[in-house]
């Protein structure tokens, strides 16, 4: 047992970096494995190293959590790996360049997102707070809750794919 992501830690937190710089820091490495990665990869290989020095750092795991799973929707939207553009690339039979520059306003507002996601922590800890101080629910079942608020924008999105495809993509937007 090597320690290694124990060891990682407590070198970067030698270095003196704090919340903020670690937290671009992070955004920048899981955007930058998004380019080449699939998700559930990045999260096996980079979870265990950068998450003990979130923690040392005092970082709230679930928002840590909150911001590794923006930063995997980022990279699911963008080339060259963006599983996402091949599916829609399959979808629209658009080829993937011209859908990429069609989807640059999406990704530049998930960019937009991801920052604010980053540095403003009581916007993506609010939920679970609430469940757990007003209901006293635990922290699993607060999350679980809270990922079932995600139900209405997947029925939303399912119902924008129908208007598509009933009325053309570029007639809607």
């Amino acid at each position: 047992h090597e320690n290694i992501p124990q060891a990682m830690a407590d070198a970067m937190i030698g270095t003196g970096v704090g919340v903020i710089g670690f937290l671009l820091i992070a955004n920048i490495l899981l955007l930058a494995a998004g380019n080449f990665m699939e998700p559930s990869s990045i999260v096996l290989i980079l979870a265990p190293i950068l998450f003990p020095i979130a923690v040392k750092l005092g970082i709230d795991p679930v928002h840590f959590g909150i911001l590794m799973v923006v930063n995997m929707e980022v990279g699911m939207c963008h080339p060259p790996v963006g599983l996402n553009l091949y599916v829609a690339s399959g979808i629209t039979k658009m080829g993937i360049t011209e859908l990429t520059i069609a989807t640059w306003p999406w990704l530049l507002t998930m960019l937009v997102f991801l920052v604010i996601v980053t540095y403003w922590p009581p916007l993506s800890l609010w939920l679970p707070r609430y469940l757990i101080g007003v209901y006293g629910l635990d922290i699993t079942t607060a999350g679980m809750i809270g990922a079932a608020y995600s139900i209405p924008a997947s029925i939303f999105r399912a119902y924008g794919g129908h208007l598509s495809d009933k009325y053309g993509a570029r007639r809607i937007m």
